[in-house]
């Protein structure tokens, strides 16, 4: 199956999807304290309609420059939250080249960051 390269193109909905990044951002900015006390992590994805439901996509360019700047974003704001707590914690910032709108930012602390250096290696 051929996939078609969008890259350039508009799509449609443009504008609302931009509003529903920056809604998504909004919501995620701080991490969720009783989650990361209660399981020793948090994160967040970037669940954004219709990009997370469908065949892989290819998105726009700009579009994934918008995407990465709120995913800094989150990041910068949740290592500045970070640094009001005594506890030592391992915050990343994951990009995937191929599938971009799995990317996401991860949060562990404690006895899960072993878990997380292994999460997204690749299987052999």
């Amino acid at each position: 199956m051929k996939i078609k390269d969008n890259s350039k193109k508009k799509f449609r909905g443009g504008k609302r999807r931009i509003r529903q990044i920056e809604t998504w951002k909004e919501k995620h900015l701080q991490f969720d304290v009783y989650k990361v006390e209660k399981f020793s992590n948090d994160y967040v994805m970037i669940w954004i309609y219709p990009f997370f439901s469908l065949v892989p996509y290819p998105l726009p360019h700009w579009y994934k420059r918008l995407l990465v700047d709120v995913l800094l974003e989150v990041y910068d704001s949740w290592k500045h939250q970070l640094s009001k707590y005594d506890e030592e914690a391992l915050l990343q910032l994951w990009i995937f080249e191929n599938n971009f709108i799995h990317s996401q930012v991860s949060l562990s602390k404690g006895s899960k960051n072993t878990r997380l250096e292994y999460t997204f290696e690749d299987k052999k």
